[in-house]
Formats: structure tokens, C-alpha cells, sequence
């Protein structure tokens, strides 16, 4: 699990912070590169999501 972290920090879209409470862990955190990214990339993928499940009955939908 460490090598997409890895990769995305090595590309400058993400850095490491020390866990609060345990030094064990590390909390990944965007950087302004990668939130530019995510800003332009969400409407899209919100698109296709809503697509996808567009045809999916609702959840007060009963099957007879």
C-alpha cells in the first residue's frame, strides 16, 4: 500500500505528515498540484457515476 503514496509524493502531489497520536502511522495529505487536479477531474467523474447508477431503482422501490 505504499507505493502509490509513494509515487504520487515522488511526483510532487502529495506529502507525508506524522500521525498525531501514533508514530507508527503517517497521514497523506494533497498538495494545491494535486487538489488542481482533483478540482478539474471531479465534475467528470461525478458524471459517469451518475450515469452508472441512473438505471438502479431507488431504494423505496419494491420488487414484486
Amino acid at each position: 500500500m505504499t507505493l502509490l503514496p509513494g509515487t504520487i509524493e515522488w511526483r510532487g502531489l502529495a506529502g507525508r505528515r506524522p500521525h498525531p497520536t501514533d508514530r507508527r502511522k503517517k497521514l497523506i495529505h494533497l498538495t494545491g498540484g494535486a487538489q488542481d487536479i482533483a478540482d478539474q477531474m471531479l465534475p467528470a467523474i461525478h458524471t459517469v457515476i451518475a450515469h452508472a447508477i441512473s438505471d438502479l431503482p431507488s431504494p423505496t422501490a419494491t420488487t414484486s
